[in-house]
Order: structure tokens, then C-alpha cells, then sequence
């Protein structure tokens, strides 16, 4: 067993008493040890397959955010600078989101906020509009990534689902001495 081959046990070979006891002991110890170095290794080998579906949706971004930039230039060279917009928006979002996670600065934040805005402006066109007050201190702090994001989708998807045109989403910030305070308003339905 000191060479590590912990599926070996003792034959109790009829022992009583303390060296029975002694003996069962020992192989339920082996017994354990064996299973820990298992699923030690079982959450290795886990860990690396999460690390390589980590490296292998780094490369994807990659590839389509070139293969947006191919397709942006096709669009320019067609004249069709809508096409090219949406692409170069949809383009930055794509780059926000590969980017690392966590904590990133306000700007970058709201910068992907506003491509998002713009395309699902032009997907619902005419439905909704958006109205943005932030403090320009703000933009010197950092937020989580997709910190406003979610609540502006959420405003859209169940807010104003019953608006075919007219409707508007506030979204502002402010800082009330050492707070951040963030509102999104809009002039949907409601909640009961």
C-alpha cells in the first residue's frame, strides 16, 4: 500500500479482538483512500474538459466575430450601411461577451447595452424607444458585465410585450453620496 496500491487488504484470517478490529479498520481506511484518489481524479479530468470547452468557445467567438467583419465588408461594398451597422454592433457585442467575466467599467457596460438596444430597435421597429440619464461619474466605476442588459430584455419581453408602437424604456443612474442608484422605467403594462 505504500507504493499506492490501496485495493490491497489485509485476510482478517480469523482475528478476534483488537487485531480484528485493528485489521477491518485498515481496510476500510484503504477502502476510503482509494475512493478519494478516484474522485480526485474524476474532478481532474472534469476540470480539464471544462477548461478545453472554455478554450474551444474562445476560438468560435473568434472565428465568427472575422466572419462578421468578412460579411460587414460585403455590405459596405454594396452600399447597404444598415447592414453594415447592425454588424458592427452585433460585432462589438460578440467581443464584449468573449471578453473575461466579471467586473468590467460602466462605459463598456453601456456601450454594449446600446448595440443591443440599436438591434432589437430595428427588429421591433417603431415598438419602443429608449431614454438614457446616467451621472457622468458613473462612467469612471465598474459594474458586473451585463449589469443593465437583462433588466432593459426583461422591460421588453414583458413590459411592453402588449405595445405595437409608442413605448419607452428610462434607464438612468445616479450617485447619492457613496451609492450607486440605477432605474429602469417603462410605460408598459405593469406588474399587479
Amino acid at each position: 500500500m505504500g507504493e499506492g496500491h490501496f485495493g490491497t487488504m489485509i485476510e482478517p484470517a480469523g482475528s478476534r479482538g483488537e487485531a480484528g478490529i485493528l485489521i477491518h479498520k485498515f481496510n476500510q481506511m484503504n477502502e476510503k483512500i482509494e475512493l478519494l484518489i478516484k474522485e480526485n481524479y474524476e474532478v481532474h479530468i472534469k476540470e480539464m474538459e471544462a477548461e478545453l470547452r472554455a478554450l474551444n468557445f474562445q476560438f468560435n467567438p473568434h472565428f465568427l466575430y472575422n466572419s462578421l467583419n468578412i460579411i460587414n465588408y460585403l455590405a459596405i461594398e454594396n452600399k447597404q450601411p444598415l447592414i453594415s451597422s447592425m454588424l458592427v454592433e452585433l460585432s462589438e457585442m460578440l467581443e464584449y461577451t468573449a471578453g473575461r467575466p466579471g467586473e468590467v467599467r460602466f462605459s463598456e457596460d453601456v456601450k454594449y447595452l446600446e448595440n443591443y438596444v440599436s438591434i432589437m430597435m430595428r427588429r421591433f421597429e417603431g415598438k419602443f424607444q429608449v431614454e438614457y440619464s446616467f451621472d457622468p461619474r458613473l462612467y469612471e466605476g465598474t459594474v458586473p458585465k451585463f449589469f443593465l442588459q437583462p433588466f432593459i430584455e426583461n422591460a421588453l419581453i414583458h413590459g411592453l410585450e402588449d405595445v405595437e408602437e409608442g413605448g419607452v424604456i428610462s434607464v438612468s443612474g445616479r450617485i447619492e453620496g457613496n451609492v450607486r442608484r440605477f432605474c429602469i422605467e417603462d410605460n408598459g403594462k405593469g406588474m399587479p
